[in-house]
Order: structure tokens, then sequence, then C-alpha cells
């Protein structure tokens, strides 16, 4: 997103958002990081802008008003409200306009509806939440996962609540209870919710650090790689692979967060890092629309670079200079030297008929 903000985000520690990869990275990642950035950089201008810009004719386009086109409408920004907060967003280049406000769907905890609260308080040694979220569907799994995951929920003493689309599941284990919806913020807010059995995505990655509850991640797709290898390299997470998950990987998993003190102060100390800021996230969102209202449009927010072509912004245009420049030095020194062999081979041929 380096154009829309006006700044270069340095791809060498800025991981493109949908890899698995961490601000630390190897050569190699550093490679594979910038291919992609790049790619997407280049896919936005070349492809994505163009195909918005079809799009905006096809339906606005018999307004009496002549529209900008989607890339210069990008960059027509005033001020940037981003889902994300540290620690869950690495430290990296800003400028005054992009404010985060991760975490603004977070509400103070509701009282749960009472069979589950009665499941909750009554879960002697603790419980786990699972939650798949909407994209991907417990409902969906092949027979064999299911079967997996039910035959190590029974080994448990832990009870286990499990957002489940369907009305029942056969052979359902006495400790766990399956719903088609469940309130999940408010769920993960319980003090007897010891572990969250998550695939990764940013709002329930944000309300497990809030609520300070250790992760067992399944990515599939998208930001889940990212923030689940994020969470786990910081020692609030272990994250296992869906596909070639067997029981005994979820069982000892489950065992190390359950058991193992150091995900859960891991998980505390980025909780308190999570909740400590001057403001609450939609007191920080409301201030800083109300500010560009009040300046009206607050243009002395945006850096300079929003206004540069996308070789200008990258410094293309000077690198190409440079290269030419170069080229030229050498061009020029290659033809002097091939001048001065050939003095030389004349003088001596010269010397030699003499």
């Amino acid at each position: 997103m380096s154009e829309m903000f006006g700044i270069i985000q340095p791809w060498s520690y800025v991981p493109h958002g949908y890899l698995p990869l961490t601000e630390h990275m190897s050569f190699f990642e550093r490679v594979y990081n910038t291919y992609t950035s790049l790619r997407t950089d280049l896919d936005r201008e070349f492809r994505y802008f163009p195909k918005m810009d079809v799009l905006v004719q096809k339906y606005f386009g018999h307004l009496p008003i002549k529209f900008p086109s989607t890339s210069e409408m990008n960059r027509n920004l005033s001020a940037i409200l981003i889902n994300n907060y540290t620690p869950l967003a690495a430290a990296g280049p800003t400028t005054d306009n992009m404010i985060n406000v991760g975490g603004m769907h977070i509400y103070p905890p509701k009282a749960l509806p009472s069979d589950i609260k009665q499941f909750l308080d009554e879960a002697e040694h603790g419980a786990i939440y699972f939650s798949l979220g909407s994209q991907v569907q417990s409902k969906d799994m092949p027979v064999e996962k299911l079967r997996l995951f039910l035959n190590v929920f029974a080994q448990l003493n832990q009870c286990v609540l499990w957002k489940f689309e369907n009305d029942s599941l056969p052979d359902l284990p006495s400790n766990v209870m399956v719903k088609k919806w469940l309130p999940q913020s408010d769920i993960l807010a319980h003090p007897n919710v010891r572990v969250f059995i998550s695939h990764g995505g940013l709002f329930g990655s944000q309300e497990a650090v809030y609520h300070a509850v250790p992760v067992l991640g399944m990515p599939f797709f998208f930001d889940q790689h990212l923030n689940l290898k994020k969470a786990e390299n910081n020692g609030y997470a272990i994250m296992l692979d869906f596909h070639t998950l067997t029981s005994e990987q979820l069982k000892n998993s489950l065992q190390q967060l359950l058991h193992n003190n150091t995900y859960r102060d891991n998980i505390k100390r980025f909780s308190s890092i999570f909740h400590d800021r001057p403001m609450g996230p939609r007191e920080t969102a409301l201030y800083w629309i109300d500010y560009v209202i009040r300046h009206k449009g607050a243009r002395h927010l945006r850096a300079a670079g929003l206004d540069l072509k996308w070789y200008q912004f990258y410094l293309l245009d000077v690198i190409a200079l440079v290269v030419a420049a170069v080229a030229v030095a050498l061009g020029v020194l290659v033809l002097l030297v091939r001048w001065i062999l050939r003095r030389i081979s004349g003088e001596q041929i010269k010397q030699k008929v003499n």
C-alpha cells in the first residue's frame, strides 16, 4: 500500500500482507517478498485500476460530471484509518495521516446466553473455544477431519465450545457444545476460556490478544498465514496445517497451550501493549474524522509522494538517469581504451617496418 500512503514501505523488512513472513526475513524471503510486493503494485496500477475505471464509466458515465481516474481517487486521501495496532502491526515508516484503530469492533463484554454461560461457568478444568470464522465453515470439514477433532476433544478434561454451522453433530462428546452462531468476543472474555482454536483472521486475532487467550491456529488463505506466523513468533500461538493435521499434533498442541504457562504469559504481555494507547480505537477514529472535517480536508497531512507518478515515486526515472550515465561513461571508456590500443598497435607495427 506504499503509494496509497505516499511513503515507501521497505520490502526488506515490511512483509506483504498475504505472505507468511515476519519483519525478520532471510535473503530468499526478502527476494520473494520483493517480487510479490512489486507484482502487487504493478497489478494494481496496470490491471486493477483500469478495470475499476471501466466499471466507473459503465455505472456512472451517464452523469454530467467527469470522474477522476481510480488511481487519482486512490491518492486523494487526507487520513487513512488502518485496522491494526501494535504489537499486531509491525513497526515501519508512517506518516501523520496513518491512524491505527485496530480493535474498533471490540466492545465491553455483554452477558452470555444462559446455556453458554452455564457451560463455561461449569468448566472446572477450563474451556476451549473453536471457530473457523465465516469464510471457512466447520460443517464443510471432511468426515475424517471431523472425527479427528471429536476424538481428541473427547480425551480432554476441558470443555469445548464449537461454532458449528449445523443444528447437531452426531456422536458429540459430553464435554462439547456446538452452536450455529456464537458471540465470539464475549466468549473469549470469559475467565474459563483457556485456548482459542482459530483460522487466524484479523478480527479474531485482535480479540484473542485483547482478551489474552492463547491461540491454536490453522490458516487457510490471505492474511491468516501472516497473522498466525507473527503470533507464533511472539510466543502465544501454535500454528498447524489443517490439511496434514494428525490427532497427535492436535492433542499435543492443545496440551502445550493449556499447561505451558509461557504461552499465557506471552499473550498477557502483548495484550497489555495492545490496550496501552492514549484513546480507545473508536474514540481515535472519531477524533481524526472530526479533525479532517474541521480542517476542510486536512490537506496538510498528505505526503507529497501521493502526487508523484509511480515511476517517480520509486525513483525509477532517477535510477534510469544514473544507469544511462554509467552506461555512457563505460561506453566512452571502452572507446577510449580501444582507441589507445589501436594507437599502441599502430606504433608497434611502424617500428617493426622501420
